[in-house]
């Protein structure tokens, strides 16, 4: 009888530490894969490498696949074909989790990219990153009032410069630049209230002003100037204590100048990253007093324009 006891609690000792197993499993729910990056642009014969993070499990493996195009298990995607493609990580540890990038493989590349001079090139079709964060304390009118600033922002531009003037590729006043990617900004004052701009998503917009990119083939250089604009659909709100909205307007997407970079070989994307300090503006707040002052943080800014030939 004893034994018999014994065996049933040993049974119910094994069945209560598988249930336990089964409950982590059903922590798998929690895991999530990010992909980095998410949208790229290549000329065909190039080469991009691709990372995921796998959060909420240790095991961090993947496996990679593409819809067009090659990659290896290390991330490395190579465009052997010209299309729209989508790059896919996949858990091994739990496949049903999965992250997806897109990959845009335009036809003008690889041997039989031929460009005799930059003039030949009718358009470039590029992204601009800039990515800022940081945190700083100010004080108000008349020291009265103190601040605290808190800004993340990892925005992503996409331009289509076409419009030649010498050896300057502009965008047309009427062309739309593509706006993606994350604001968490705030600005909280002693007295309660606080400035906040929060989004992510994608946009359209359609600056005012015209940007640039310009060649200068005797210095072996090129700028690209891009000027800031309000993207009306990202808002930024001032706030009472209790949240009562105050007053809105349209938030600005800040200027960006890439200056005096080394001109690659002729067919050869435009393409780096740097790190500078900015200027950063609070979020205001309108309950009485000033903003506090701005902020010189760094941003690092990174761009990738390609060559069409149509």
């Amino acid at each position: 009888m004893i034994k018999r006891i014994t065996v049933i609690m040993a049974l119910l000792l094994i069945l209560s530490i598988t249930g336990g197993c089964n409950g982590g499993n059903g922590e798998s729910e929690q895991v999530a894969i990010s992909i980095s990056p998410k949208d790229v642009t290549l000329l065909l014969g190039g080469q991009r490498t691709f990372t995921a993070v796998v959060s909420g499990i240790s095991d961090q493996r993947v496996n990679w696949l593409a819809t067009g195009g090659e990659i290896d298990d290390d991330g490395l995607y190579h465009a052997t074909e010209p299309g729209t493609f989508e790059v896919t990580a996949v858990s091994k540890a739990d496949p049903s989790k999965t992250a997806v990038a897109t990959v845009n493989v335009l036809p003008s590349g690889g041997d039989d990219f031929e460009i005799d001079d930059f003039l030949d090139v009718t358009a470039w079709a590029g992204t601009v990153n800039m990515k800022v964060n940081g945190s700083w304390s100010s004080s108000g009118e008349n020291n009265v009032i103190t601040w605290e600033h808190r800004i993340s922002e990892d925005i992503t531009r996409e331009y289509r410069l076409e419009d030649k003037a010498g050896r300057d590729w502009r965008r047309r006043s009427n062309s739309v630049v593509k706006v993606s990617g994350t604001i968490n900004n705030r600005s909280t004052a002693s007295t309660g209230g606080y400035g906040e701009t929060k989004w992510s998503g994608t946009i359209t917009v359609v600056p005012d002003t015209r940007d640039y990119l310009s060649i200068n083939k005797s210095a072996q250089t090129y700028t690209i100037e891009l000027y800031r604009f309000a993207a009306s659909p990202i808002r930024t709100g001032i706030y009472e204590e209790d949240g009562e909205l105050i007053e809105t307007w349209d938030y600005g997407v800040t200027e960006i100048i890439i200056t005096n970079q080394p001109l690659p070989r002729i067919g050869v994307n435009l393409a780096g990253n740097k790190v500078e300090k900015i200027l950063v503006f609070p979020e205001w707040y309108g309950g009485g007093g000033d903003s506090g002052q701005p902020e010189e943080l760094n941003a690092t800014i990174t761009w990738n324009f390609v060559p069409l030939v149509e």
